[in-house]
């Protein structure tokens, strides 16, 4: 689990980066990201499944803790400055780590390029 200051904790936040930011997707998953006009400092992260993902508690969380982790290795290859929004999809569930974490890798490389 990311340290508190790199997530995004509030339902505002999450909506900002859902209604004005870009969107990227994926086999696995949409990743919403925004570069907030007043906001300097670390990169920011939220993780989304809801109930339309699966049913299943057990599964949401799942898929949560593989994007996850997938974020926390890569973390360092986020820009400062930006809100990420990731909503898995069922793919995540059923492909390896591998594949999963080279796709999160090159939208990462989409994000630092300019707009």
């Amino acid at each position: 689990m990311l340290k508190k200051q790199y997530r995004l904790l509030t339902t505002f936040e999450f909506n900002v980066v859902r209604r004005h930011g870009i969107v990227l997707k994926s086999a696995y998953f949409n990743l919403y990201f925004l570069f907030p006009r007043n906001y300097t400092g670390n990169p920011k992260v939220g993780i989304v499944t809801s109930v339309a993902f699966d049913k299943s508690a057990v599964k949401r969380n799942r898929a949560k803790r593989i994007i996850s982790e997938i974020v926390r290795l890569n973390f360092d290859k986020l820009l400062n400055n930006v809100w990420i929004v990731i909503h898995p999809k069922r793919g995540v569930l059923i492909e390896d780590y591998e594949k999963i974490n080279a796709e999160f890798v090159k939208a990462v490389q989409k994000i630092s390029l300019p707009h």
